[in-house]
């Protein structure tokens, strides 16, 4: 457990990251939708563009963890984020913002693929405690983020240099992941053939899917 204490640590925070990148939006519905003088409908397309990036990022971050490792994954969700968010801060028409809100919102299910990946390796004692911990660091990104949104606003930042300042804030993240040390990765790579028939036809998945379906974020 101590030898992995500085992972645990950082998958923590970035699973903060999360709460506080997911959430920056709220407060910044408005600047948005005013800067690129778009309607509600469009703004909902912006919403759902990221969704859409999220989910197709978490259905392909499984076979990518097999493929080029958790760390691998983690960090690749890391440096979309970045991408991502420089490509918001640049963008002048609202077709390029949607395309680099896709992206950002790609690396965040990458992300969060990597970090549940890595804590099913260094989570070795008192799993359940530290999986809630896990989704409870991610509630306190979420609280974090619109306090801190409405702060900087309140001081005159534009929602660009909001989404600049959160944008180095996983920068700096980013250079403390790139320290993690993946102790035991090799054990729990699969060798067996993944029989993906017999898993789509367990009910139980399909049980487990339609509940986190139902999650509202």
């Amino acid at each position: 457990m101590r030898k992995n204490a500085y992972t645990i640590a950082i998958i923590y925070l970035l699973m903060m990251l999360i709460g506080i990148v997911e959430n920056v939006k709220g407060p910044l519905i408005i600047n948005i939708k005013t800067f690129y003088g778009v309607d509600y409908t469009m703004m909902g397309l912006f919403l759902s563009a990221g969704s859409f990036g999220f989910i197709l990022s978490t259905f392909l971050g499984g076979f990518l963890a097999d493929k080029i490792g958790r760390k691998s994954v983690l960090i690749s969700g890391l440096i979309l984020i970045i991408a991502g968010i420089l490509g918001i801060f640049a963008a002048r028409k609202f077709i390029v913002f949607l395309i680099f809100a896709f992206v950002m919102n790609m690396g965040m299910g990458l992300l969060e693929i990597g970090i549940n990946a890595v804590a099913s390796i260094v989570f070795i004692v008192n799993q359940a405690l530290m999986m809630n911990l896990l989704h409870f660091f991610y509630g306190v990104g979420a609280i974090i983020s619109p306090n801190m949104t409405a702060k900087l606003l309140h001081i005159n930042f534009s929602w660009q240099q909001v989404y600049l300042t959160v944008g180095a804030i996983v920068f700096i993240l980013m250079l403390a992941a790139l320290e993690i040390k993946m102790h035991g990765e090799e054990k729990h790579i699969a060798r067996d053939k993944i029989d993906y028939i017999q898993i789509l036809s367990d009910k139980r998945m399909w049980l487990f899917a339609s509940m986190l379906g139902f999650y509202v974020a």
